[in-house]
C-alpha cells in the first residue's frame, strides 16, 4: 500500500487516468476522484454489505421455499 502525505486541494494521478484530490478536512478528510465514466468506484463498505447480503439472501430464499411448501 502507497500512503501519501496530501494537504487541502493537492492531489494524485493514477496511471494517467484517475485523479484524487484533497477537498478538505473537517475531521474528516473529504477527497475527490476524477476517473473515466467505465471505471466502476464503490466504497470498500458498500461492497462489504453487497458481499454480505449476498451470502445470506441464498438461505433466505432457500428458508422461505421450504414454508411455502410445508403449508400446503
Amino acid at each position: 500500500m502507497l500512503v501519501l502525505n496530501r494537504k487541502v486541494g493537492e492531489s494524485i494521478t493514477i496511471d494517467g487516468q484517475i485523479k484524487i484530490k484533497v477537498l478538505g478536512d473537517f475531521g474528516r478528510v473529504r477527497i475527490g476522484i476524477d476517473a473515466p465514466k467505465h471505471m466502476q468506484i464503490v466504497r470498500d463498505e458498500v461492497i462489504e454489505k453487497t458481499q454480505r447480503v449476498s451470502k445470506i439472501e441464498p438461505n433466505c430464499i432457500k428458508e422461505r421455499s421450504n414454508a411455502n411448501t410445508r403449508s400446503k
